[in-house]
């Protein structure tokens, strides 16, 4: 399998389609790029933390990892798959002082949503907001939280 390839600027967020009109190639390229470049770098660390019998791993991931969004199924394919692999990561680390966690943010106006116009949308979030909720994640007051989806998103996703 080809890795994606991404230029400076370049959107990594999955392109929009339904669920019949992506191809094959479109999809692993999505599972490459959300999915397995997280699971490799998490990958990497891990013997690290380990040993060292402390870490925190926050997987960012997007809204879609709770709630499909329309016309997105690359998003709402990759994301939830990132979850499975962060809870069972999760799971397998829980006694080693290790915590892998996803977070999943809304729109947030970073200088590429403001571009896209985001700022006139009814959800937007300061980034510095879904900073600081990822430097608790990483924190030490978060030693039993592990192998959760933390939603950064102004109340957007209508799920439990």
């Amino acid at each position: 399998m080809r890795p994606a390839r991404h230029h400076r600027g370049e959107q990594r967020r999955p392109k929009p389609g339904g669920a019949f009109d992506v191809t094959d190639q479109q999809v692993l390229d999505a599972l490459t790029a959300n999915t397995l470049s997280a699971i490799r770098l998490a990958r990497a660390a891990q013997p690290i933390l380990v040993e060292q019998q402390w870490g925190r791993v926050s997987l960012i991931a997007s809204g879609s990892a709770r709630q499909p969004m329309d016309n997105l199924v690359l998003s709402n394919t990759a994301r939830p798959a990132l979850w499975g692999w962060a809870k069972t990561a999760s799971k397998e680390l829980s006694t080693s002082g290790v915590t892998v966690n996803l977070v999943c943010p809304g729109v947030h106006a970073t200088g590429r949503a403001v571009e896209l116009g985001a700022q006139n949308r009814p959800y937007i979030g300061d980034p510095a907001d879904f900073g600081r909720i990822v430097t608790f994640l990483c924190s030490q007051y978060t030693a039993f939280m592990t192998g959760t989806a933390v939603v950064v998103d102004g109340g957007r996703i209508e799920g439990l």
